[in-house]
């Protein structure tokens, strides 16, 4: 009798498991990254010049961190973000020029997977055991993506965004001849964890100091940029 209740309770719990809609698994997404709780994360920027290539064009690193307070750090290859109670900060390093405007709201709005579906049309949505996939088709000819596919795991965190392009680019170097292709370009995320490694990354102090009625003074290592005050 005791193998039996253990098989019903395996059969309910994957039902309930494989029943989800899209709707929910794209509206979990949001609550993960949006919990007022630590979080981090590294992420892999891969540019494939077609959508079957499988040879990388251009790839770029980056990393995410949030603390409980909900402030958010970020660096994009040659960029890094601020956003915190006090300021919102964007630092180009390849520019040498760093921006500084009033705090955003809703930082973490970029992981509301579910306002996807404003734009693009439900497609395919596969359990793949471990992990979703969903697959997404732009509803307008005029969206940036054609086709975008999502690798969500199991507790609601993003594995892997692959973006089709919708239009074809010219990756040609030479202005005598053409490389014309439409590329796809995927994001891979791991090594998450719940744990705040540096909290320093967070002040703002690490970027600028801002003083009541005194000019903006940008930190020792960011002597020289350019600074564009927007608040």
């Amino acid at each position: 009798m005791k193998s039996k209740i253990i098989i019903i309770i395996a059969f309910v719990f994957v039902q309930n498991v494989t029943s989800q809609t899209i709707e929910e698994v794209l509206s979990n997404i949001y609550a993960q990254y949006s919990a007022k709780e630590p979080l981090q994360f590294n992420m892999t920027y891969n540019l494939y010049k077609s959508f079957s290539s499988e040879k990388v064009h251009q790839s770029y690193n980056g990393v995410y961190h949030k603390n409980a307070s909900n402030a958010i750090y970020m660096k994009i290859n040659e960029t890094e973000i601020l956003n915190n109670k006090e300021v919102s900060i964007k630092v180009s390093h390849e520019d040498k020029a760093l921006l500084v405007s009033n705090p955003e709201l809703n930082v973490d709005g970029a992981y509301d997977m579910s306002k996807l579906l404003e734009v693009y049309k439900k497609e395919s949505f596969e359990d793949k055991n471990t992990y979703w996939e969903i697959e997404l088709i732009a509803k307008e000819v005029t969206s940036e993506y054609s086709k975008i596919r999502l690798h969500i795991s199991k507790d609601y965190f993003l594995q892997k965004q692959v973006f089709f392009y919708a239009n074809a680019i010219n990756f040609s170097k030479d202005y005598k001849t053409t490389d014309i292709q439409t590329p796809r370009l995927e994001i891979l995320y791991t090594d998450y964890s719940k744990k705040v490694s540096d909290e320093h990354k967070f002040k703002t102090v690490t970027f600028l100091q801002i003083k009541k009625g005194a000019p903006v003074v940008l930190s020792p290592g960011l002597k020289g940029y350019e600074l564009i005050d927007k608040r």
